[in-house]
């Protein structure tokens, strides 16, 4: 996420290197090329090549959200199956926990849904 926020806080002007963020983030380097290339699979950012290259978003800020990120860097948000892909198990229509996961995985997924990397970078403002 915070690799995200640093390569939306140069969205427009020029792209962000993986040393840069590394540094900025105390992240390692072969830690962001995996993530990275996550997040490029999944359509989010770009690389560009060359000298001053690096990596830009592939849409402006206000339109990525922290739920984009999240499922894909971790997949679906769900603890148990049954939330995302129903009729997985024999125990859905008598599980005492469901209604629990359920709720667990709404609020997540709307808090996650409701922000932005253009939220976030304004909450670094606001600092």
């Amino acid at each position: 996420m915070r690799a995200m926020v640093q390569i939306a806080k140069e969205y427009g002007e020029s792209p962000v290197s993986i040393d840069d963020i590394a540094q900025e983030q105390s992240l390692s380097d072969s830690y962001l090329f995996t993530v990275m290339s996550i997040l490029k699979a999944a359509g989010l950012v770009r690389s560009v090549r060359g000298r001053d290259g690096g990596y830009v978003l592939r849409r402006r800020p206000s339109k990525i959200t922290a739920l984009d990120i999240v499922t894909a860097l971790d997949g679906p948000l769900s603890e148990v199956p049954c939330i995302e892909a129903p009729g997985s198990c024999t125990r859905e229509q008598s599980c005492e926990t469901k209604r629990l996961w359920e709720a667990v995985h709404g609020t997540m997924a709307s808090e996650l849904r409701r922000f932005t990397l253009a939220d976030l970078l304004k909450e670094g403002e606001r600092d």
